[in-house]
Order: C-alpha cells, then structure tokens, then sequence
C-alpha cells in the first residue's frame, strides 16, 4: 500500500512539474521555433487533465527553455559584433 501512495505522490508531483514548465515555456512562445510550437501545443492537450509524464516530456520542456536562451544568447553576441 505504501508503495502504491507513493508512486501516486510521484506521478502528481511530477505533474505538477510539468505544468509549471509548460507555462514556462508558454510565456516564451513567440521565441519557439515552428516545431516546438507543435510539440507545446501536443503536450498543453495531452497535459489539459492529469496524466502520468514520461520522463522525457520535463527533459523536452527544458530544453525549450534552455534553446530559446541559447538563441537568445548569440542573436545578443551576434548585434554586439556588429558595431
């Protein structure tokens, strides 16, 4: 039984996580590129209830986050060469 409660505590907390990254990554929506618009847009309605994630649905939401400051980064380095 105890297992069972946790696996259940697991699988919320882990929910949790990623709904919180999905508004994350959501706020930065105009930075994605086409298809992580397309990835985001499938885990919003695949998240829209409670569903156990995988492990890799958090890796694929903070590597968004960490690409958009990637760009971000060398468009920033990129405009500072030039004058």
């Amino acid at each position: 039984m105890t297992r069972a409660i946790d696996a259940s505590d697991k699988a919320l907390s882990d929910y949790v996580e990623i709904k919180s990254l999905l508004e994350k990554v959501e706020k930065i929506r105009p930075h994605l590129g086409d298809n992580e618009c397309d990835i985001l847009d499938d885990m919003q309605i695949r998240f829209a209830s409670f569903t156990t994630p995988e492990f890799e649905d958090k890796t694929l939401l903070e590597v968004m986050l960490r690409n958009v400051t990637i760009r971000q980064e060398l468009m920033d380095k990129h405009n500072n060469n030039k004058g």
